[in-house]
Formats: structure tokens, sequence, C-alpha cells
């Protein structure tokens, strides 16, 4: 019984240290990291992360933007994507466009993060909370 207990804490003590730890993620050059909330699963891409808890999913990618204005590289996101009742808000250097991909409400808000590079948070699903959480998580590490 001893064994069996001392194996649970390890296990619990695992899990909530991973949670707490931050990974990194990102193309070289553009390196950031980020805590993933409780319960949501994170899995690296090429050019940053993907977070998924049930329904609800938080895709975090960092491009190149070519010194293109950020409305025209909107643009080009919503019709590559297919949106549809596509709006397009603007503020500074960010731009944020709502509208429906077959059906689901996405939010994907443009951001230029220095003279080469932009990043883009494409958000799905009702988990706005642990979204913006994980959002404000994310520090560069280059």
């Amino acid at each position: 019984m001893k064994k069996i207990l001392s194996s649970l804490v390890l296990l619990a003590t695992m899990l909530c240290a991973s949670f707490a730890l931050a990974d990194t993620y990102g193309p070289e050059g553009a390196k950031f990291t980020l805590t993933p909330q409780p319960g949501w699963t994170a899995k690296a891409i090429d050019s940053g992360v993907q977070l998924q808890k049930g329904n609800s999913v938080l895709v975090i990618n960092v491009a190149p933007h070519g010194g293109a204005e950020l409305t025209a590289i909107a643009d080009g996101v919503i019709t590559a994507s297919g949106l549809t009742d596509a709006k397009k808000d603007k503020d500074d250097d960010t731009v944020i466009i709502v509208g429906k991909k077959d059906g689901v409400d996405l939010k994907i808000i443009l951001v230029k993060a220095d003279d080469k590079n932009m990043v883009s948070f494409t958000m799905a699903g009702s988990e706005t909370d642990d979204m913006s959480k994980m959002i404000d998580s994310i520090k560069d590490v280059e």
C-alpha cells in the first residue's frame, strides 16, 4: 500500500510540474515560451504551437511579414482560409479578424512582433479565458 501511495504522489507531482513549466516553441530566431493551462494539450508545429482542450483550439504561429501591412495580410488570410462573414478591426500593430469557417466561429489576431516577424493567434471554442492566460504567458526566448 505504501508503495502504491508513493507512486501516486510521485505521479501527481510530475503532472503538476508539467503544467507549471513553460515549453519553447517557434522557428529559429523567433522562439518563445508559453505555459499551457491545466487540461490543455500542446503540440509543437513548425512555426509555433497548437493547443487543444476539448473543442477549443488555440494556434500560435510566427511568420515573416515581409514588410507588408497587416491589413493586407488580413485580407489574404480571409481569402485563403475561406472565412465567411469576416470582419476586421485594426489597432496600431494589431488586426483582429472574426468570421466563420465551416460553421465554426474563429477569431484571428495578427500582431507585428518586430521588423521581420508577425504572430498570428487563431482561436476557436469557448475556453477563451484559458486562451487569454496562455497568450499572456508568452515570453521571448531569443
